[in-house]
C-alpha cells in the first residue's frame, strides 16, 4: 500500500527527517548520508527548522563534538531562546483572554512544545495561534486590536471568507486568530468536537487548552499536505511526536470517524501512509484500511492533486470552490455561483471584482517565480 502524496519531501528532506527522527543506526546512517550531499548554509527554509531536532538527537547518539553538531547546537539554543520569549507573549494574551471570559484553544507550535515535545529548543516558533468560538471572534479581535495588534486585513470582510486572520504588533510579532480550525471546514457547528474534547495545556505557567490527541494530529495532517513555497515538512516531524507522544489516548476510530465526516479522506489517508512507510510511525494498519475503504469522487481527486501540486494553475479556483461550498451548506448551487466572485473578493482583500482576473494571474506569475528560484 504505497502512498500518493504529491507534495512528499525530496530524497535530501526525507534523511533530514529520517537523522532528526529515526533512532540508533537508521539516524546514524541518514545523517551521514545526509551531510554529503547538502551544505547545511545552504538548505531551504523548511528543513531549517528541522535543524534543532538533529541535533537533539545527534546529541542522544553521541555525536556532539565535531564542527557541525557545534553548529546545531547554536541553531537549537537561538531557538529555545526565541520560543521562551515568544511563549511569555502567548502567556500574558492567555492570561488577558482567560480576564475577558473568552474561551481559548492554544495551537500548533505552543501547545505541540508543552505537551509533546518537551523541550522549548526542538521546534521553532514564528507566531502565535489560538483559536477562538466563532461567534466570539469580533470580540477576540476587539481585545487584540486594544492590546496594540493589528489585523492584515479588514477583519469583518475576512470572517466572511476565511477561517482565520493575521495580527501584527509594532515589534512585527504575528498572531493568527482563528474562529474555526480548518479551512475546509467553516460551517455551523464545524468545531464542535475541538472543543468538547480539548485537553488542558500550561503556557508560560498560564492554564488552558489545546487540541485533544487526535484532533491533534488531524489538524497537523490536513494543514501540513499543501504545497507550500516555504516547504510544509515540519508537519512529519510533528505528526510522529504526536503519535509517539500520545501512546494509547489516540484514539484511531474517532479519528477515522472524523475525517470521514468532514470529507478528508485524501489527506489524511496519504499523510499517515507516508508516515508508516517512510518513519516507520506507529499508524495501525486498521487505520490505514479503513480509510482506504472509504470513497474518494473524481472532483475530490482532482481538487486534491491541484492543492499539492506546485504548478500554478487557474485550476486552483476548485479548490477555493469546494471550501466555499462546504462554507454554505444551506445555499443552493445558483446562489452559490452568484456568491463565490464576492467570496473570492473578500478573500483575497480586494475592493473590486473588475480587479480579480489581473489579481489571480499577477498570483499564478509569482507562484512560477518563485518554483524558478527554488
Amino acid at each position: 500500500m504505497m502512498s500518493r502524496l504529491r507534495c512528499r519531501p525530496t530524497p535530501e528532506q526525507e534523511l533530514l527527517l529520517r537523522a532528526a527522527l529515526l533512532q540508533g543506526e537508521a539516524a546514524a546512517a541518514a545523517w551521514e548520508e545526509w551531510r554529503a550531499r547538502v551544505d547545511i548554509n545552504d538548505v531551504d527554509a523548511g528543513s531549517y527548522r528541522l535543524l534543532p531536532l538533529l541535533y537533539a538527537n545527534l546529541r542522544s547518539l553521541g555525536a556532539v563534538s565535531e564542527p557541525l553538531v557545534e553548529k546545531l547546537k547554536g541553531i537549537y539554543r537561538h531557538t529555545w531562546y526565541k520560543n521562551n520569549l515568544l511563549l511569555h507573549r502567548t502567556a500574558g494574551l492567555l492570561r488577558r483572554f482567560s480576564e475577558m471570559g473568552l474561551e481559548v484553544l492554544v495551537l500548533k507550535g505552543a501547545a505541540l512544545l508543552a505537551l509533546y515535545y518537551d523541550d522549548l529548543g526542538l521546534r521553532p516558533m514564528a507566531d502565535i495561534d489560538i483559536l477562538v468560538r466563532e461567534e466570539r471572534a469580533g470580540l477576540a479581535a476587539s481585545l487584540l486590536q486594544g492590546q496594540g495588534w493589528r489585523p492584515k486585513r479588514d477583519f469583518e470582510t475576512q470572517r466572511r471568507s476565511r477561517h482565520n486572520i493575521l495580527f501584527r504588533d509594532d515589534g512585527g510579532q504575528q498572531l493568527d486568530l482563528h474562529w474555526y480550525l480548518l479551512r475546509e471546514c467553516r460551517y455551523p457547528g464545524a468545531d464542535r468536537e475541538f472543543w468538547d474534547n480539548a485537553v488542558r495545556v500550561q503556557i508560560g505557567g498560564v492554564e488552558s487548552r489545546t487540541l485533544g490527541p487526535a484532533d491533534q494530529l488531524l489538524h497537523t495532517c490536513v494543514h501540513g499536505y499543501l504545497w507550500n513555497i516555504l516547504p510544509p515538512i515540519r508537519w512529519v516531524a510533528d505528526a510522529l511526536t504526536i503519535i509517539k507522544g500520545s501512546a494509547g489516548d489516540l484514539d484511531w476510530r474517532y479519528l477515522v470517524e472524523q475525517v470521514r465526516t468532514r470529507g478528508l479522506v485524501l489527506p489524511v489517508r496519504e499523510t499517515l501512509a507516508y508516515l508508516r512507510e517512510s518513519l516507520f510511525a506507529p499508524v495501525p494498519e486498521t487505520t490505514l484500511e479503513a480509510l482506504w475503504r472509504e470513497p474518494t469522487s473524481a472532483a475530490d481527486r482532482v481538487i486534491y492533486a491541484i492543492a499539492t501540486s506546485p504548478q500554478p494553475s487557474l485550476g486552483y479556483a476548485l479548490v477555493l470552490w469546494r471550501s466555499y461550498s462546504r462554507a454554505t451548506p444551506g445555499a443552493g448551487f445558483l446562489r452559490r455561483l452568484i456568491g463565490f466572485p464576492g467570496h473570492i473578493r473578500d478573500l483575497w482583500g480586494l475592493k473590486r471584482f473588475w480587479q480579480l482576473p489581473g489579481f489571480a494571474l499577477g498570483k499564478i506569475r509569482e507562484r512560477a517565480r518563485n518554483l524558478r528560484r527554488q
